[in-house]
């Protein structure tokens, strides 16, 4: 599921979500600095050349994804003063394993079944901040267990200004994490969560993406030949603003689910789960082209 708020009529936020016919799942979410036409056009071009790499190369890994963009962004756009933060991902259906690589984005977070929250921060520089030597594409592994669900999200879920100019923040993303979800789901309902905190203060695109284990035998996952979403919020219409439930002025109330920050080199075990472990970086099948946008399945 993947729910989207745009700030404006365009902007700088771009998901890539693709399913092979094997059932692999490949995402990229990207935000570039800045708002606007100048970030729109920007995602333009960066869209293409990932469908070009996933097309070039259907077993492209997460790693050599970020690198080659990486080596493109510091090529071509870091002249310009132009970066961006970006997260490539793949599960694998059949063992649920997450492997991922994150260039300076906001964490990755997964709901575990029982509750639990677990956080997984970047990885390696921002994507055009250092030279394609000097860029660390090392994949992490985070294993999914029955009922748990990944969530991605962009800078403008915890950067949300309240009208006191307080922002949502980290904490607010664990501490809504940690309640059991509603019948909007975890990424319409932190949307709404969102929405509700900034009003009409916020200036940034808001996009949330879940992702459950996929050997869930709840979870219904289409795999259709070359099933796959690309968009960025030039491509998508506008929808109106949506108004979740209002959240307590001063923060949510606190939870008995404790929330384990952890980097993935120092990963705090929980009971039940299993710890993220560095991948060699090896290959996955095959990823096709894929958007960011509204709400959706």
């Amino acid at each position: 599921d993947f729910a989207y708020l745009p700030a404006n009529e365009v902007g700088g936020d771009f998901i890539h979500a693709s399913i092979d016919e094997k059932g692999r799942l490949d995402i990229v979410l990207m935000d570039v600095t800045g708002h606007g036409l100048a970030s729109a056009l920007t995602v333009a071009r960066l869209s293409g050349e990932v469908e070009r790499l996933l097309a070039e190369d259907p077993d492209i890994s997460p790693g050599a994804v970020l690198r080659a963009l990486n080596r493109y962004v510091a090529l071509t756009l870091s002249k310009h003063s132009v970066y961006l933060t970006a997260i490539s991902v793949q599960v694998d259906p059949v063992h649920g394993i997450v492997r991922y690589v994150n260039a300076g984005h906001p964490p990755a977070w997964v709901r575990r079944g029982d509750g639990r929250v677990e956080r997984f921060d970047s990885t390696t520089f921002l994507l055009g901040a250092v030279p394609d030597a000097d860029f660390d594409a090392d994949e992490t592994e985070i294993v999914l267990g029955a009922q748990d669900t990944l969530v991605l999200l962009t800078d403008g879920v915890h950067e949300a200004p309240d009208r006191a100019g307080r922002q949502f923040g980290l904490e607010r993303i664990a501490e809504f994490l940690a309640r059991p979800p509603g019948a909007a789901g975890v990424a319409n309902g932190l949307a709404d969560a969102v929405a509700a905190w900034r009003g009409s203060m916020g200036d940034d695109d808001v996009l949330v993406a879940t992702v459950p284990d996929p050997r869930d035998p709840r979870v219904r996952i289409e795999r259709d030949r070359g099933s796959s979403e690309s968009m960025s919020n030039d491509e998508a219409p506008r929808p109106a603003p949506t108004r979740g439930r209002d959240l307590p002025e001063r923060g949510l109330p606190e939870r008995e689910a404790p929330v384990r920050r952890a980097p993935p080199t120092n990963f705090e075990r929980g009971p039940g789960s299993a710890p993220p472990r560095r991948g060699p970086g090896r290959p996955g099948p095959r990823a096709e082209r894929g958007p960011a946008g509204r709400r959706g399945r």
